[in-house]
């Protein structure tokens, strides 16, 4: 089992303490979908590009992400570009 140690000078991250124990998978599947298997590489660089997404119309840390999406990869993807 993979434990985490957390500083006080550390931010608290959710989404990056989430994709840290999800790289210990390395290429295995980590979300599955219909039509989707994505690694935590690709989650990651998913989830990169929402959180881009989003600084881009100006939303940063602190600010609401309403997310309306189906039960499926993509969504993941979503959740945790927001909470980065």
């Amino acid at each position: 089992m993979t434990s985490f140690a957390i500083r006080d000078d550390d931010p608290l991250n959710a989404a990056e303490a989430l994709l840290a124990r999800a790289d210990a998978r390395g290429a295995r599947p980590l979300v599955l979908g219909d039509d989707h298997a994505w690694s935590a590489a690709e989650l990651r660089a998913r989830a990169h590009g929402v959180q881009r997404a989003l600084g881009q119309r100006g939303l940063g840390p602190g600010d609401r992400v309403l997310l309306l999406l189906l039960d499926t990869p993509f969504f993941h993807a979503a959740f945790l570009g927001a909470l980065r």
